[in-house]
């Protein structure tokens, strides 16, 4: 996967994210954002906000099986630690 077709994959979880689960704010951040996407070795980091904090575990099992075909780190905001947090904040970009 290349690093457009990465970013082109993040805004279509994205909206899934935002109109089947409610999510208020989604977040690219990690190696897709950085130019560092490796093809067959990079992930696509999101971060989501808005899901409330007993079903975001549930959301994230159905975003996985919603895009089979994409290697994706997903982090529900309740569940993300500080650091990670702060990294989305200071280096992703809202989708």
């Amino acid at each position: 996967m290349t690093r457009e077709l990465a970013s082109e994959s993040a805004r279509r979880v994205a909206s899934y994210l935002k109109t089947s689960h409610g999510a208020t704010r989604v977040v690219l951040f990690g190696s897709a954002l950085k130019g560092k996407f490796r093809v067959g070795h990079s992930d696509i980091d999101l971060y989501f906000e808005g899901v409330p904090y007993e079903r975001e575990m549930a959301v994230t099992g159905m975003t996985f099986c919603a895009f089979p075909d994409l290697e994706l780190d997903l982090f529900p905001a309740g569940h993300a630690t500080c650091d990670l947090t702060y990294e989305v904040q200071v280096a992703g970009v809202a989708l």
